[in-house]
């Protein structure tokens, strides 16, 4: 996970007046240093000509710079654009081994867990080492699986397919290396060794 420790400094030299944020304030306080604003963005965007000195902590916002204002960070301050998922409720599936617990957000795109990404469920799994780039992971040719005979446009045989689960409904992430391409569809049928998905483009 990529961290940014913010020390900046916005716009004119001379600060008319000094504000304050602490990851323990509020937005509705004054911005003092006894009651300080909660966010960056709310200081920054009342701090005209001032300037927000912001404790050690973690803003898990997004600061729009577009004032005269400045921004100075303490040794330990992270903005990050990740937010946190709480209290998440896991219930089986009918699936075996699938659980699922919902999320009011939509789109996520990536996932940490302990400070590393996670990759999403999927088969081969990946392994990613320590200090392995899970991008070069799972684009290493152990990541995939070739396909085999009987196999055309449309439709995969592999005998690792058959399983005592369904694959109908999952994503098939297809890596056409003569074409230079990789794409994705939603697997319609599967049975046996076999999964199916649209010939045409969503």
């Amino acid at each position: 996970m990529a961290r940014l420790v913010v020390a900046l400094a916005v716009g004119l030299a001379a600060a008319a007046s000094d504000l304050y944020v602490s990851t323990a304030g509020s937005d509705s306080d004054d911005g003092s240093a006894d009651a300080p604003f909660r966010t960056i963005q709310h200081c920054h965007d009342v701090a005209a000509g001032a300037t927000c000195h912001v404790s050690a902590g973690t803003y898990r916002e997004t600061v729009t710079v577009a004032s005269d204002a400045s921004i100075k960070g303490e040794v330990g301050v992270i903005v990050s654009g990740l937010d946190v998922l709480d209290g998440l409720e896991w219930t089986q599936d009918a699936q075996e081994c699938v659980y699922r617990a919902p999320v009011s957000r939509a789109n996520i795109s990536q996932l940490f867990y302990g400070g590393r990404v996670m990759i999403e469920a999927r088969w081969p799994n990946v392994v990613v080492g320590q200090d392995e780039d899970v991008g070069a992971a799972q684009m290493a040719s152990d990541a995939w699986r070739k396909v085999t005979n009987g196999s055309a446009y449309g439709r995969i045989v592999d005998p690792g397919l058959r399983v005592n689960h369904s694959w109908e409904g999952a994503l098939a992430t297809l890596n056409v290396a003569h074409q230079w391409d990789t794409w994705t569809r939603r697997v319609t049928k599967h049975e046996g060794d076999a999964i199916e998905y649209p010939k045409d483009l969503p």
